[in-house]
Order: C-alpha cells, then structure tokens, then sequence
C-alpha cells in the first residue's frame, strides 16, 4: 500500500494578506468606535472604515508626540539612567555615585536637561570629593 503525502506549501506559495490583526485596549476601541459613529452619520457615500481612521491619526503624530511616546515608556530607572548618561557625556567620565551626590546636593537638574555651569567644574567635583 502506498501512501500519498501530502505536499505543504512552501513560504512564498503561502497566501499574502494585506491586513494584519492588531490587539487595542477596550478603551482604545470604544474611542475608536465614538470617532467612526460620528463620521459616519450621513446620508451618502461610504462608511468610513477604522482603517482610514486610524491611517489619518497615524499620519497627524509628529516629533513632539513620538517624544512623549518614548518619554510615557520610560521607568524612573531609566530617566536616572539618561541623565546620568547625558552628565557623564558633558562633563567627562565621572561615577555614578558622583552623579547621584550631585543630583541629591541640587547641584544638577535632571529635570530640565540641563546641569548647572559649575556643575562640571573642577572645584565643585573638589569640594564634592572632600
């Protein structure tokens, strides 16, 4: 008896979809579905499909909106962890433990992105050490 084997499709002889499925909040999904009911309370034309509505919102997001992105992502650690990086980079090889007596002295401002001038400065890391 002989047995008839089944080929399997090989990756480029599989189908290619155009759309892919994409996981959101229930609460993303209601202010999604608020959006389309609104636009699509007319008497002609299509509907508006959530596609459309989200390729539209998706071309309006900018530097600034993918900046708040990134910075909405990061962890208390990892902002200590940048600012400390950006110190190091400005002012030169220095300790992290030198960095957080600074930052806890006032002497650095995380906050802003910016260190103080005499942050860096030879007497200050002097009169720190001592």
């Amino acid at each position: 008896m002989a047995q008839i084997q089944k080929e399997k499709p090989s990756k480029s002889e599989k189908k290619k979809y155009s759309t892919r499925p994409v996981r959101l909040k229930q609460s993303t999904v209601r202010k999604l579905q608020k959006i389309l009911d609104a636009v699509n309370k007319k008497d002609f034309g299509k509907k508006v499909r959530p596609d459309a509505a989200i390729d539209l919102a998706l071309s309006l997001v900018g530097v600034r909106e993918i900046e708040q992105l990134r910075q909405g992502s990061m962890s208390n650690a990892d902002r200590l962890e940048a600012a400390y990086r950006r110190f190091a980079a400005k002012q030169g090889a220095t300790s992290k433990d030198h960095f957080l007596g600074l930052l806890l002295a006032g002497t650095v401002n995380v906050v802003d992105d910016e260190t103080d001038a005499d942050a860096g400065s030879k007497e200050t890391r002097a009169a720190a050490a001592s």
